[in-house]
């Protein structure tokens, strides 16, 4: 009696059927990985000419305004900045507070801002701030560039409601520790906690009381 042997796969039929699929995939990352490359601003057309606004923000001690929000408008249209070659809806502020914003803007769009029938304009914006819109002015062409300094913007203080919550905690904790009533490491912990608590708490009987309105 003759033992049964199996037959053999043949390996290399799977490797062709394998071979497609990962064609296939291979080509579906290039072409995403394309699709999201950024691309430089040369390559918006030879009649757009860098418009470079820079700046720097200060608050009421001249200190630095760290983190905030810098848009520049054109004729009452938002024009993205280029971050690194990516448009954005907005720059930031460094941390000297200094901020330098590149736009690739149309040569007639340019033109009209020199002859005053455009208008450009920067706005300025953090939460714990006032929100300020400057209007530019001083510009001069520099090169290959159109140069604009607005030089030195101060931000005023915003009184909210968070501002209001951390100078009463701040007040509470010095007169625990100054008038000896509790611990300065306990009164510490104390103010920590009214800081992170009230605010959790308010927004908590918000939605609480929002979902009971809708619910009944």
């Amino acid at each position: 009696m003759t033992p049964h042997v199996p037959p053999l796969r043949d390996g290399l039929g799977d490797r062709r059927s394998v071979l497609p699929q990962a064609s296939l995939l291979t080509a579906l990352v290039l072409m995403l990985l394309l699709a999201w490359w950024p691309r430089p601003a040369a390559a918006q057309g030879p009649d757009h000419i860098d418009l470079v606004i820079t700046g720097r923000l200060i608050n009421a001690h001249a200190d630095p305004v760290v983190g905030a929000a810098v848009e520049v408008t054109i004729d009452g249209r938002s024009w993205p900045v280029l971050v690194r070659v990516t448009p954005r809806k907005a720059g930031h502020s460094a941390e000297d507070g200094s901020f330098r914003l590149t736009l690739s803007v149309p040569r007639d769009t340019l033109s009209d801002i020199a002859h005053g029938r455009a208008a450009l304009s920067i706005t300025v914006a953090k939460p714990t701030h006032r929100t300020r819109t400057i209007l530019v002015q001083h510009a001069g062409f520099a090169g290959p560039e159109l140069l604009a300094d607005v030089g030195p913007v101060t931000m005023v203080r915003l009184v909210n409601p968070s501002f209001i919550i951390a100078g009463l905690t701040f007040l509470l904790v010095f007169a625990l520790i100054s008038f000896h009533v509790l611990h300065e490491t306990v009164a510490a912990l104390l103010g920590m906690g009214m800081i992170f608590g009230v605010p959790v708490t308010v927004v908590t009987l918000l939605l609480s009381t929002i979902w009971l309105l809708v619910r009944y």
